[in-house]
């Protein structure tokens, strides 16, 4: 865990926050977004209603963080899945 909050400081350096949680949602995707694609499962989540707007943006720092626990700069197509599937409380 130490690891991911050095990368997590690291890529966050030169803003007002220190935390994925503190990271406005709108930042999310400004700053660093995820890779090409990585979104389409959260996408097709809030087009199907199970996930709301502002639920997206909880989703994607979690993406964040499971991706600074994986050594990865940006959540990709295994992270945000994993997000999703957590935020959900899906079972695998």
């Amino acid at each position: 865990m130490a690891a991911a909050r050095d990368r997590t400081r690291q890529r966050l350096a030169g803003t007002p926050w220190r935390l994925n949680a503190e990271v406005p949602g709108p930042e999310l995707r400004r700053h660093g977004p995820p890779a090409p694609g990585a979104l389409m499962g959260i996408e097709r989540a809030l087009d199907l209603g199970q996930v709301s707007a502002r639920s997206v943006a909880k989703v994607v720092r979690v993406a964040w963080t499971l991706a600074a626990r994986a050594g990865k700069n940006r959540p990709g197509r295994g992270e945000c899945p994993a997000a999703l599937t957590l935020w959900l409380g899906v079972t695998r």
